[in-house]
């Protein structure tokens, strides 16, 4: 976040406590290059919230001048991003905050300002 990393948090409330759903994020990574990642809890899954914070992490983006967006994405999550636009541009392998290593789909997707 001190780089400009920007959050989308999704909450619902339960029971009186609050649960995080999922969320997404919108970063520089060089001109009008941006990356995102969206994230949804299991049991929140195929609800529309995946798309809802996607769709806002790419409004930030565009904001802030990105004519592209880039995801890494993890197998399990390819067919999100091809529903919601991204083609594939390569296969790789991508770290986790861990250091561990795992498969990926590099996508993109050009994005316009409405």
């Amino acid at each position: 976040m001190a780089g400009g990393e920007v959050f989308f948090i999704a909450v619902a409330q339960a029971g009186g406590a609050s649960e995080v759903l999922g969320f997404a994020s919108d970063y520089r990574r060089e001109g009008s290059q941006h990356g995102t990642s969206v994230y949804v809890r299991g049991a929140a899954a195929r609800r529309g919230i995946g798309s809802a914070l996607l769709k806002l992490a790419e409004a930030e983006a565009i904001s802030r001048g990105a004519t592209h967006v880039h995801v890494e994405a993890s197998l399990a999550g390819v067919e999100f991003y091809k529903a919601n636009g991204f083609v594939e541009v390569g296969r790789g392998l991508t770290h986790l905050r861990s250091g561990r290593p795992i498969d990926c789909v590099f996508m993109e997707k050009e994005i316009r300002q409405v």
